[in-house]
């Protein structure tokens, strides 16, 4: 799963050893043939450079919330740039966008999106990030959130749900990844490192005690121990604990089963 973690589930690297030739073909396909030709050629955008440092920007922020004013200004560019290229590095299906979770119908105030790369692999490889991260635990969180969203979303992409994310602006509580439908709602949070402690006080408990809707709800975790149901007094949902390692296993394989029909 570390390995998968590094480089990916591409085509052209999945089966490579080699971790350095791996990135070295995604940079070559992403950042030489996507976003310096093909950008160039379908959308016509005239300043490269502007838009590979703000691709820089969410390799290194991926799974944050993007405040288009602090972006631009480290950029060195406006906010409407910002916007812009953000449209079209969603267009070109480099980058997923999670606007923020209406509860109870109130409307979000200064909404902000945050935004996820569509591969934790391409992050590892334009930031030269090697074998080296795998002991640094807030690289690696940030990495297994990203491909725990990609697993999610391929999973739900056929049921065309929203995917959303959820900050209460008063305690800051967050849940990562919200997948909603007239059907159902179901929520992630990833918590990739040692001992997570699932508690009352849980952003992911806050949110099910505000969307009474939810049945199952998701703590996603590093190690294989970390593996069960919860609940909590006052609420119907059961919270299930799976390592990120299964999970994206066992998303992979049912996503696979339902195409395969």
């Amino acid at each position: 799963f570390q390995q998968y973690l590094l480089v990916g589930g591409f085509p052209e690297t999945a089966t490579l050893k080699n971790i350095s030739l791996c990135q070295r073909l995604l940079r070559e396909d992403v950042v030489e043939r996507v976003l310096k030709r093909d950008m160039t050629a379908l959308f016509g955008v005239r300043n490269i450079n502007e838009l590979e440092k703000l691709f820089i920007y969410l390799c290194i922020h991926s799974g944050g919330i993007v405040a288009l004013k602090t972006c631009a200004d480290a950029l060195g560019t406006s906010p409407t740039t910002v916007g812009n290229h953000l449209s079209l590095l969603e267009q070109a299906n480099l980058i997923y966008r999670l606007p923020p979770a209406e509860v109870g119908g109130k409307k979000v105030l200064r909404a902000r999106n945050k935004y996820y790369l569509i591969d934790a692999a391409l992050r590892n490889a334009v930031l030269l990030r090697g074998e080296e991260i795998l002991t640094n635990p807030e690289e690696m969180g940030i990495i297994a959130e990203t491909t725990v969203h990609r697993h999610i979303h391929s999973f739900y992409y056929r049921d065309v749900p929203e995917i959303v994310y959820w900050r209460d602006p008063l305690s800051n509580k967050e849940v990562d990844i919200i997948v909603r439908s007239p059907k159902y709602i179901v929520p992630f949070e990833v918590k990739y490192r040692e001992n997570p402690n699932l508690s009352a006080s849980s952003g992911l408990v806050a949110f099910c005690r505000l969307e009474r809707k939810v049945e199952r709800a998701y703590w996603i975790t590093k190690q294989d121990k970390d593996f069960g149901v919860t609940t909590f007094e006052g609420l119907k949902t059961h919270f299930l604990k799976i390592p990120a390692h299964i999970l994206c296993y066992l998303l992979g394989q049912a996503e696979r089963l339902l195409w395969a029909k």
